[in-house]
């Protein structure tokens, strides 16, 4: 898989991942393209499972790391994402006191344009990759929101959300949560056009038979159980709605 500049080896087994490893290492030199060594890792996603020998690109030895950074994102061998969560929960309070701020240096009480600014950056931050980390316990990030709307409306930090929310017209962000992931999962798998990855998910899943990993879980009850029926998808989003304003 290719992304612009960067590419992503992905194999079953030691031996086809060396393989695959030569062949790329191959077809760089055969059209005079020169790889990072240095940035190319290499991550296991069964890190329970020993695996000896080394993984070998140009003659050069492969870092093994338990995590990995991409575009922003925290990818673990253990398919957690707890850091990618505390980072955008950090996000959300950075963006958060600097529209307070602003506000207050501009004493500009107009609560819209600050709305406005919070929706088009902190949630866009916030929401980064919740497809992956959307079954993931957000409490945090949820009262960092709750706090951020309660200051910017000047209210006490004791008040209930739910009037503060309704007043300035928003939704929760755990509402956004727990809709985005849904309509992805279930965009990919009822999508023709996206056959491919459906049946690479189906395959993951099926090979997930203890049932361990959560995100896992989570996509096969918003998928493969529910079906391609489009009212199942309504009633999930509304009971998503429903159990977000409670």
């Amino acid at each position: 898989m290719m992304f612009a500049d960067d590419t992503l080896i992905i194999s079953k087994t030691p031996r086809g991942l060396q393989n695959l490893l030569d062949h790329f290492g191959d077809f760089c030199k055969q059209r005079g393209l020169i790889i990072n060594t240095d940035k190319t890792k290499l991550m296991m996603f069964n890190p329970h499972k020993k695996i000896s020998g080394r993984f070998l690109l140009d003659s050069v030895p492969l870092e093994r790391v338990a995590s990995f950074e991409y575009l922003g994102f925290t990818i673990t061998d253990q398919m957690f994402w707890g850091k990618q969560l505390d980072k955008c929960t950090l996000k959300l309070k950075q963006y958060g006191a600097a529209i307070l701020k602003m506000q207050k240096l501009t004493q500009d009480q107009e609560v819209l344009p600050a709305l406005d600014i919070f929706k088009a950056k902190a949630l866009g931050a916030a929401l980064y990759g919740v497809e992956l980390w959307g079954h993931v316990n957000h409490t945090n990030l949820q009262v960092a929101e709750n706090n951020f709307f309660r200051a910017l409306v000047g209210l006490p930090q004791s008040t209930p959300l739910l009037p503060v929310l309704k007043n300035l017209g928003m939704r929760s962000i755990s509402s956004r949560i727990r809709i985005r992931p849904l309509l992805y999962w279930r965009r990919v798998w009822c999508t023709p056009e996206l056959a491919h990855y459906k049946d690479a998910l189906q395959e993951v899943i099926t090979m997930d038979g203890n049932h361990k990993i959560p995100w896992l879980i989570f996509v096969k009850k918003t998928t493969w159980d529910s079906g391609p029926d489009r009212d199942v998808e309504r009633s999930c989003i509304d009971r998503c709605r429903l159990k977000a304003c409670h």
